[in-house]
């Protein structure tokens, strides 16, 4: 099945609305202007199928685009962005 990958201010989720999802990203742009993703939920009848990637995919197309970089306050954002292919996007403090 394909999924309609949404982008409101503070979510990336899959579902009618921000406050309707079967899966969902929480996230705020920080005062320096880092992308904070703080929680990642999928509806329990929508699980192994693949959208939390899905909107992590969204995440990382999110930093591209305001080019900055991720802090992730959620741990499957943490644990994806310790991957190799991801890690550049990981914001590391100077």
């Amino acid at each position: 099945m394909k999924y309609e990958v949404k982008l409101s201010e503070k979510s990336i989720y899959i579902g009618e609305s921000p406050t309707n999802t079967i899966a969902a990203l929480d996230y705020y742009i920080n005062r320096h202007g880092i992308i904070v993703g703080t929680h990642t939920e999928v509806n329990k009848d929508y699980r192994g199928q693949g959208l939390a990637l899905l909107l992590f995919k969204r995440l990382i197309a999110l930093a591209d685009e305001k080019n900055t970089k991720i802090l992730p306050y959620c741990s499957y954002i943490a644990e994806m962005l310790a991957k190799d292919e991801y890690s550049h996007y990981l914001y590391k403090k100077a």
